[in-house]
């Protein structure tokens, strides 16, 4: 970011949204090169309130899953990436079929979303996303399937940028 022109101070922007460097320095770092997985997939699961999913992902930790990653969002966040999502798709609303699905399981007005990264070989993946619905699924999670996760992993390096946008014009997501 260009040097700021104001005499209000520190700007606490940089530290809500990180340092980028600004309080550390990288004297020295190791590489280390990984095959790429056989399979990397990502799915999705809603959940009633975040509290719900937060036990949820608690629990999944405890218990030792072997998982790549876990995202939880809370409601303000998971309704703002619906919005945005749709309006870049150049909808008002979900379509039809999507909002009957979405009632037919009985999610939530504003429900958390859970995005789960599945990296290593084929059947140890389809193990764990077995073991891993079910587990969700006592804790009240609905199934949304790959295509969410899909969705995320193409834009998960956009929305920094889009984040750091919004920032500069006072608004915060």
């Amino acid at each position: 970011e260009p040097f700021r022109h104001a005499a209000t101070g520190p700007w606490v922007g940089g530290l809500v949204t990180g340092s980028e460097g600004l309080f550390a320095l990288i004297c020295s770092a190791k590489l280390r090169l990984h095959k790429k997985p056989e399979m990397i997939e990502d799915r999705a699961w809603f959940f009633p309130a975040f509290e719900i999913g937060c036990e949820a992902v608690k629990g999944l930790a405890q218990d030792g899953h072997n998982f790549a990653m876990l995202r939880l969002s809370d409601e303000s966040e998971t309704h703002f990436l619906s919005q945005f999502r749709l309006a870049m798709a150049g909808h008002i609303r979900a379509p039809l079929m999507q909002r009957l699905a979405l009632k037919a399981k009985r999610v939530t007005a504003r429900p958390a979303l859970l995005i789960a990264g599945f990296e290593g070989v084929r059947v140890d993946c389809n193990e764990t996303f077995n073991q891993l619905g079910s587990r969700l699924r006592q804790a009240g999670g609905i199934a949304l399937g790959k295509r969410p996760g899909a969705s995320w992993r193409k834009g998960r390096y956009e929305l920094p940028y889009l984040r750091e946008s919004l920032l500069r014009r006072g608004i915060g997501v």
